[in-house]
């Protein structure tokens, strides 16, 4: 194969894959499984009609059917024997360290989930077979209660459930909160902490829980079509969603950049949603400033006729709006069509009572 396409558009696709494939043996096989759930089809592969005189044909064309190399697999079993001539079984604890500094517990979890998943190769199934191999996920093992955690996740959007909270017949609350210690102090596997990273991005980011709870719920409305963005009319009876999102809009540059891209996320068409969206560059910055201390104006005032003089305190500093404002109005062709639709949302008056071209 590598031969093959030497030279050719497919290089760099074949590099990437033996390269990814030396960590994950079902990296080539992967590809076929989704684009086989893309299509709708089975991800098992139909079997084919055997080819005639095979035999005969392959020595003429001199092909080779070349497995792509996996050291990674070729270890983990290694230590897996070395483990089963120690201990006569192979019931390795989850997070067992061989005297080889390798994790053949989280192997040994990962190639169970593998073949619960139907993505584990048939030789390898028959080669851990030959050490005893117990497929079922142990109930005490991580990878167990990574089932329970991955159930949650699918039910309710996050990964960030009450500390007494159970799910599965797991205190799936307190085991979370414990990882989450061990995140904190260093000692939790690399690769669980990856686990439940792909799971939950966010699951270990020190914000308030039910920012992580409220988010899941506004993004799922969202996805609906059910959450309103927020309006500029002052004491709005709006629904605690939209009021969460109103509360994150004024308190932006104090979310961080993560949470300030999650909010980006949200689906919204709504002009003023250019406010969540994280800016690109120090233009895009100042101008999101400027449009934030605007809307607070437009929904205090209910206009945006503010005097040249008009000053306002913005994230703890004096913002010379009224001059912003005035500067928008005397260059509106320097603005983006987002950056004039958000403005106009705030029914801004340009001199020309006209609506201005983008530049």
């Amino acid at each position: 194969m590598g031969e093959a396409t030497r030279r050719t558009p497919w290089r760099l696709l074949y590099e990437v894959l033996i390269a990814l494939s030396l960590y994950d043996e079902h990296t080539f096989h992967r590809v076929e499984h989704l684009e086989a759930h893309r299509r709708g089809e089975s991800a098992l592969p139909e079997l084919a009609a055997a080819p005639e005189r095979a035999d005969e044909i392959l020595q003429f064309l001199d092909l080779s059917d070349t497995p792509a190399p996996n050291q990674l697999w070729d270890y983990g079993f290694a230590s897996a024997e070395r483990f089963h001539r120690a201990h006569g079984h192979l019931n390795v604890p989850s997070r067992y360290l061989g005297p080889d500094r390798f994790y053949l517990g989280w192997w040994i979890g990962q190639q169970r989930s593998l073949r619960l998943n139907a993505m584990l190769l048939p030789d390898r199934i028959s080669t851990l077979d030959t050490l005893g191999m117990l497929w079922e996920h142990p109930p005490r093992s991580i990878e167990r209660k990574l089932q329970v955690a991955r159930d949650y996740m699918s039910r309710n959007g996050h990964l960030a459930p009450a500390e007494h909270e159970r799910h599965g017949g797991l205190h799936l609350g307190r085991w979370l909160a414990d990882r989450r210690r061990e995140v904190r102090d260093r000692t939790l596997p690399g690769c669980y902490q990856r686990a439940l990273g792909e799971i939950y991005p966010w699951w270990s980011e020190p914000w308030p829980p039910t920012w992580k709870r409220t988010y899941a719920q506004a993004l799922a409305a969202a996805r609906k079509g059910d959450l309103a963005f927020p309006t500029l009319r002052p004491q709005t009876d709006h629904d605690p969603l939209t009021r969460w999102l109103d509360d994150q809009i004024d308190n932006l540059t104090k979310l961080g950049d993560t949470r300030h891209n999650l909010l980006g996320a949200l689906p919204f068409t709504h002009p003023l949603a250019l406010l969540l969206r994280r800016p690109r560059g120090a233009a895009e910055w100042a101008f999101a400033r400027g449009l934030r201390a605007a809307r607070t104006f437009r929904r205090n005032h209910q206009h945006l006729d503010v005097p040249s003089w008009y000053r306002c305190a913005l994230d703890g500093t004096d913002f010379q709006l009224g001059r912003w404002i005035s500067e928008r109005r005397r260059d509106p062709g320097a603005l983006s069509r987002e950056q004039l639709d958000a403005l106009e949302a705030l029914d801004m008056r340009w001199s020309s009572r006209r609506r201005p071209c983008a530049g």
